[in-house]
């Protein structure tokens, strides 16, 4: 089974489904509990205060505070998710089950790849739909009108963050997915604290990067402050196709991996 079959790639994704339906209902409902929580708590706590920034209430203040923790967890969330790609197997029976499955390597790897870095995800922002839905209707009763969330945090982050080009964000979601890519690799390759090892790792990569641009006198090494014109279009390209490097590299480790393995990595 050299190639890539569609219908048997299926069967792979409903058994692997199944066997991590739990992981579903957790991530969804943990993340829906921690929007509504923080949300309530903050727009409760900032709507009794006076007004404090012209043009916005206390009540989008509330929200702008709470949104803007709930955008930072959900990004560690699915960062998260993206190390422990193969987290889930690290039980032998597990292990053999998947491995033995009757499906070619890639149609193994796509699955696991769709489901680390986009089913979940895609749980953990219904999930923060959800939460702030309750939110909602929990001030909506009291005639506070229905407000997103996250409208209120890109409202206030774009008054505050001046205006970008669309080259610059186009490039901060590149660089978002590249993350994803790094952390997914990082998954494959490690076998314990992948989470921690790949953030300690993603870390020393950003200081060395700042460090050489500072010492180098190299400004086009720093990915954030040189997002226009020629340098962001190169930039953009490099992250693009070292994302693609990631997710290939990935599978190619992926193809080495044994029943039996190392403490630390898959191999």
């Amino acid at each position: 089974m050299k190639n890539f079959n569609i219908k048997r790639f299926w069967q792979t994704f409903k058994w692997y489904f199944y066997e991590n339906r739990g992981m579903i209902l957790k991530w969804t409902a943990s993340v829906a509990l921690v929007t509504a929580i923080l949300e309530l708590l903050f727009v409760g706590l900032v709507s009794m205060s006076k007004p404090s920034e012209p043009g916005f209430s206390p009540y989008t203040l509330g929200l702008f505070a709470a949104n803007s923790i709930c955008v930072v967890l959900i990004m560690f969330s699915v960062l998260y998710i993206n190390s422990y790609i193969f987290g889930w197997i690290k039980q032998k029976q597990k292990r053999i089950a998947f491995l033995t499955l009757p499906a070619t390597n890639l149609e193994r790897w796509t699955t696991a790849t769709l489901y680390a870095a986009v089913i979940i995800p895609a749980c953990i922002i219904a999930g923060y739909l959800v939460g702030d839905v309750v939110r909602n209707i929990v001030f909506y009763l009291p005639s506070k009108g229905w407000v997103f969330g996250f409208d209120a945090f890109t409202n206030m982050a774009g008054h505050y963050g001046g205006n970008t080009t669309i080259l610059s964000k186009i490039l901060n979601y590149v660089i978002l997915i590249w993350t994803s890519t790094f952390f997914i690799l990082g998954g494959t390759w490690f076998k314990k604290a992948q989470f921690i090892v790949i953030t300690a790792i993603e870390l020393a990569l950003t200081l060395s990067l700042g460090y050489l641009a500072k010492v180098c006198d190299a400004p086009w090494l720093n990915l954030w402050s040189n997002q226009d014109g020629a340098t962001g279009v190169v930039h953009l390209i490099i992250l693009v196709a070292f994302s693609i490097f990631n997710l290939w590299l990935s599978y190619r480790i992926f193809k080495r991996f044994q029943i039996i393995t190392s403490n630390w990595t898959n191999q």
